[in-house]
């Protein structure tokens, strides 16, 4: 079957439909709320978190607005993400050219989402390359203006440049950045993170010296797979730009990136199996196999792989992907196995600590009570999300896989005792790709 490329007037729509426009204000507020910092994390960014959560919620047991939701509204409304991305402190030890040039991209960004709002065809697709393309840049600047001082930069370097030496990654120990100065909520003994993080690593140390050069593709890779998957699911022109800024707008994702966070791998992946489920004739194998890595990369995706086999997956195609997962990890085990699953499973064996800052329920809580919440209430809650949204989004296909995944995640991180900006970037990134096949006019088979 061939489907037709939509006509000047089918893309110059000016609403977006009730689906997508929720998803789309769930990660509008979620976003913001997670990258409040200070003072007003408690007061606005946690309850602004919440209220995404709630919205997408709504959107998923179907008692959100059915009418389709005005276009320019939702465009004007990511002006706000600007608005924070311009207001954002600096990073710890960050350039002041890094802050400046920052700065200026969301004081323009601010101006040119008005103009996008108010153009026509060719004026949004051009705001957009615009935005786009700042983006990137300041996603390659990064490493050059953060001098980040992290723990998971430092493990993240450490374990990679021994895994280039012939080292096992997993039985070297990395220096202290902060000499015991400030307390993450853990004190990791060995590598805490996934082998796959280490291989994907390992181009960019090697060839540039620095593991976040490589983060820093993730984002000009994701928006490409991310235009594909929205022309394949026959998205109209305007709401692919719409989504498009929405994706390229995040406040701090470049300060995410110069701090040495690996959750744009995640979104790439993610991007990469919507793309996968989304093509005309549909690649089972590919999809399951993009899923299935992403526990690969971070181990808090548990829930939406019981939600793919139950809504989406087949046999074959979950061996195949669990095969390719597996052989990610085997490798190392076969080396050393202890050790590798030491590291794979120290948040198992040693839990997060609670932190009073976290971006979190939990937080807000303890503020009022000072009662902290136990870890393992983070992990029942993702599962409890999960099997309360899977009735009502079993047959809504692709979107309601993506947005049952996103809320389970939305529910851990809530209730979790550390949540930050980092973890909210990527089930923020999957309620925007649940927008992305809402918007869809085409279905996957």
């Amino acid at each position: 079957m061939t489907f037709a490329a939509p006509t000047q007037a089918t893309s110059d729509r000016e609403t977006v439909p009730a689906a997508a426009g929720a998803a789309l204000s769930a990660y509008v507020l979620v976003t913001i709320g997670s990258c409040l910092r200070g003072d007003i994390l408690l007061l606005l960014g946690v309850p602004l978190t919440a209220a995404g959560c709630l919205v997408a919620w709504f959107a998923a047991r179907g008692t959100g607005p059915a009418s389709e939701w005005p276009a320019e509204w939702l465009a004007l409304s990511l002006s706000a993400l600007a608005a924070v991305g311009l207001a954002a402190p600096a990073v710890d030890d960050s350039q002041p050219w890094f802050t400046i040039t920052t700065r200026a991209y969301f004081a323009l960004a601010i101006v040119l989402v008005g103009v996008f709002a108010g153009s026509g065809s060719i004026g949004r697709r051009r705001t957009t390359f615009a935005l786009a393309a700042g983006a990137v840049a300041l996603q390659f600047a990064a490493p050059f203006g953060i001098h980040t001082q992290v723990d998971l930069w430092s493990w993240t370097q450490t374990a990679t440049l021994a895994l280039l030496h012939g080292v096992h990654p997993y039985t070297v120990r990395a220096p202290d950045l902060q000499h015991g100065g400030f307390d993450f909520g853990s004190a990791p003994t060995l590598y805490p993170y996934m082998p796959l993080t280490l291989v994907a690593a390992a181009a960019p140390v090697a060839w540039l010296g620095d593991y976040r050069f490589g983060v820093a593709c993730c984002l000009p890779i994701t928006i490409l797979l991310f235009r594909r998957a929205g022309r394949a699911l026959a998205v109209a022109d305007a709401q692919l730009d719409l989504l498009t800024l929405a994706l390229v707008l995040h406040p701090l994702a470049a300060a995410l990136t110069g701090t040495g966070y690996l959750e744009p791998l995640l979104v790439v992946t993610a991007t990469a199996f919507v793309v996968f489920a989304a093509s005309a004739r549909r690649n089972r194998i590919g999809e399951a196999t993009a899923f299935l890595l992403l526990p690969a990369l971070k181990q808090y995706v548990i829930a939406p792989l019981l939600l793919y086999a139950a809504m989406r997956g087949r046999p074959r195609a979950i061996a195949a992907g669990i095969a390719v997962a597996a052989a990610t990890v085997l490798p190392f085990a076969f080396w050393q196995w202890r050790p590798t699953m030491d590291g794979i499973l120290f948040f198992v064996r040693t839990p997060l600590r609670f932190r009073a800052d976290s971006d979190s329920l939990a937080a807000l809580v303890f503020a009022l009570t000072g009662l902290e919440s136990p870890p393992s209430i983070a992990i029942a809650a993702q599962f409890i999300v999960a099997a309360a949204v899977y009735r009502p989004l079993r047959d809504r296909g692709l979107e309601g896989l993506l947005l049952a995944s996103a809320l389970s995640l939305l529910g851990s991180f809530l209730a979790a005792p550390q949540a930050f900006t980092n973890y909210y970037s990527f089930a923020g990134a999957l309620l925007l790709l649940s927008a992305l096949a809402a918007a869809g006019r085409r279905r996957p088979a």
